[in-house]
């Protein structure tokens, strides 16, 4: 079983623990955070292309056909590039957007380490939902169906509790970040987790962010 070494890269994530049932899990409930004001899509682009540069990234832009999964876009990229792929996840009261490398998959050891994290107690990993249908990705992140990033448009404070990185190794020397659903930017997989510190450190700093490494 894989075992996570958990850095956080700003404060702890916020935990609420008034009304908690009596096994310690209270369960988020939509209409409790208000949505958040989003960037134009054209101020979104600038700022992603913003820092991407800040992160000393030139990135290579290619088109390809329509899709709406993680497994149907790494499906088309070619060989050596990764699909970035970011879930939503809720535990307890806390609404993540999990991202990493590759067609992933969110393994029983990663929800216990964040609900650790959280200062959740363990039990609470095991109700943990992913892509909750109460808070669709399009309404928490500001993008089009289909299309889920830590490189978020909505810059106010929402739903999300925190963003969670997975830095687990994959074989990938090269990473597709989203643009559209029809186009992306290549990036070095090596630099991407610095690109979106620099998104996170000017437009969404109230956000926690989190990275998870396996040793």
């Amino acid at each position: 079983m894989m075992s996570l070494r958990l850095a956080l890269r700003r404060s702890s994530l916020p935990v609420d623990f008034h009304n908690r049932r009596a096994d310690g899990c209270t369960p988020l409930r939509r209409g409790e955070e208000r949505f958040p004001e989003m960037l134009s899509e054209a101020a979104w682009l600038d700022a992603l292309f913003a820092s991407l540069a800040r992160a000393g990234i030139s990135p290579d832009i290619i088109d390809h056909r329509f899709t709406l999964r993680a497994s149907e876009k790494q499906a088309l990229l070619p060989q050596g590039v990764g699909v970035q792929k970011t879930v939503t996840l809720q535990i307890d009261r806390q609404l993540l957007l999990v991202s990493g490398v590759g067609d992933f998959r969110l393994t029983k050891a990663t929800l216990r380490s964040l609900s650790k994290m959280l200062g959740l107690p363990a039990h609470c990993s095991r109700r943990a939902t992913i892509n909750p249908a109460t808070f669709p990705a399009e309404e928490t992140s500001g993008l089009p169906v289909g299309m889920v990033s830590p490189f978020i448009r909505c810059t106010g404070k929402g739903p999300l509790t925190g963003i969670a990185l997975l830095a687990e190794g994959a074989p990938y020397s090269e990473t597709a970040i989203s643009l559209s659903l029809t186009k992306s930017a290549i990036v070095p997989s090596g630099r991407l987790f610095d690109a979106i510190g620099q998104y996170h450190r000017y437009f969404i700093p109230h956000l926690p962010l989190m990275v998870l490494h396996s040793e």
